[in-house]
């Protein structure tokens, strides 16, 4: 019957275009799960890579913070070192016996002008005293 092969016709081409459409819809759910397991691989990547980071970073703190250490016991060594050398330099000159806290460094006469000065400021202040 020809009414009845069209019929079976327009089903199976109803079946045909169900079938095509589960095949798309199918075909879109693979590449969805596809897509979130790239992003979660993407997002696994990039939790590792931060945890690399924060671990060279905790490393690189904890090296700064060493060298600091490092630089601070330096600076207090030269800062002892420079009181020492000047401290512990002594001049010594052949007037140095003659004078009792000076050195003559070919100022002498300058030195005993300040001495002399002194002398007179503190007669003055006696005398005003008085």
């Amino acid at each position: 019957d020809p009414a009845t092969s069209d019929e079976l016709a327009a089903e199976k081409r109803r079946a045909d275009a169900a079938e095509e459409k589960a095949a798309e819809e199918l075909a879109r759910a693979d590449a969805a799960e596809e897509l979130a397991a790239e992003q979660e691989q993407r997002a696994r990547n990039a939790e590792a890579e931060a945890e690399a980071d924060r671990e060279c970073s905790d490393a690189q703190h904890e090296e700064l913070v060493q060298l600091k250490a490092q630089c601070d016991n330096m600076a207090t060594e030269l800062n002892a070192l420079h009181d020492s050398l000047l401290n512990d330099c002594l001049l010594y000159t052949s007037d140095a016996a003659d004078e009792e806290d000076s050195v003559d460094l070919g100022g002498r006469r300058i030195i005993k002008k300040k001495k002399r000065r002194k002398k007179r400021m503190e007669e003055r202040t006696k005398r005003e005293t008085k």
